[in-house]
């Protein structure tokens, strides 16, 4: 059963008032049948047709993936990409932002209204700087390749990530490998929760597989970053990844 979010007003960027707005959980899961199936496909395609395709197919990135696992709680999707572009705006580099820190990104995320900012912001900057201190380097190719007690041996030497954050990132490079490799992931499926209804199953992965293909990852965007921002960030709009999170476990 779906359920309702809350949250207070606050002043927003330039004078504007906003505040999350009281909607229907956007992230609710859905069982995998053929009415959902059509629905979340739907829905995929709009929010991918306010995209911009990379000029050549990439792979998604790491700390958009932290970004957006821990802006992801109780808020719609356009809150975390706000986070990464104003994060983006503000810091150089992904270097600059790695040695900032946490008041440093709350102070200019703190209009949004974002509910324990200040500890979400706490909470990325340690990950990042404990990923930097695991691997010297942050990208999602460990984790891609990495087996699950790999992946269970980097969240327990990273404690920042969380484990919401963890499953929500483990989520993520795994509906990637669905999306997009040509080895059998009948496994992986498995873990999606995308084995059930095998028919409807097929159809949300060979759809999807066809939309996405342009891009070579599954975008944490639900916008391509031009024109107003203050609308997507108020809307219960949810990148492609937390639509077709909604049909898995």
């Amino acid at each position: 059963m779906s359920t309702k979010k809350k949250s207070t007003k606050s002043k927003a960027r330039g004078g504007d008032k906003h505040a999350i707005a009281e909607v229907e959980d956007p992230r609710a899961p859905l069982e995998v049948t053929p009415k959902n199936v059509e629905l979340v496909l739907g829905e995929l395609s709009d929010v991918l047709a306010a995209l911009r395709p990379p000029e050549a197919p990439d792979r998604g990135d790491l700390v958009d993936a932290l970004i957006h696992g821990h802006f992801l709680a109780g808020l719609p999707c356009g809150y975390a990409q706000e986070v990464r572009d104003r994060i983006a705006e503000e810091f150089v580099d992904r270097n600059e932002f790695r040695l900032a820190e946490a008041f440093e990104t709350y102070e200019f995320l703190q209009d949004l209204g974002i509910p324990d900012c200040l500890d979400r912001c706490r909470a990325l900057q340690l990950s990042v700087q404990e990923i930097y201190n695991d691997q010297n380097d942050v990208n999602l190719d460990y984790l891609r390749e990495a087996s699950i007690s790999e992946r269970k041996s980097f969240f327990q030497r990273i404690p920042a990530i969380g484990p919401e954050v963890a499953a929500f990132l483990v989520a993520y490079v795994d509906l990637e490998e669905v999306m997009f490799s040509d080895r059998s992931t009948t496994r992986t499926r498995a873990r999606l929760g995308l084995d059930g209804d095998g028919k409807a199953a097929d159809q949300l992965i060979d759809k999807a597989r066809e939309m996405l293909a342009p891009f070579g990852h599954v975008p944490l965007r639900v916008h391509s970053g031009t024109g107003p921002r203050k609308a997507v960030v108020t809307k219960p709009v949810l990148s492609p990844a937390c639509l077709l999170m909604r049909v898995s476990k």
